[in-house]
């Protein structure tokens, strides 16, 4: 088999199925230490078809409209006690500005 040939052999619809399915399993392997329920599983796995599509902003922005940290967007006061803490859970925080 030539390469021409090993190209179309691979290219089908099949086998872009198939390379997609191990695409997103490598990935989970990877970078995921806990199986998901839903419906976070099918976010995931929309956010790795943005990947394989090479959509990284589109990726980005449907996780990040599901799971970003209130830590990511607010910057907590810090708080005037006998053991002062800076964090969201004690009151005083207000959201950063872009």
């Amino acid at each position: 088999m030539n390469v021409r040939e090993r190209i179309e052999a691979e290219g089908s619809e099949a086998n872009r199925e198939r390379h997609r399915q191990e695409f997103f399993d490598r990935l989970a392997d990877r970078l995921l230490d806990v199986s998901l329920s839903e419906p976070h599983r099918s976010r995931v796995e929309q956010a790795f078809t943005h990947l394989a599509d090479e959509e990284w902003d589109a990726a980005e922005t449907l996780l990040r409209e599901h799971y970003e940290s209130v830590c990511e967007t607010t910057t907590p006061q810090l708080q005037d006690e006998h053991h002062p803490a800076a964090c969201h859970l004690y009151g005083g925080a207000t959201p950063d500005s872009d």
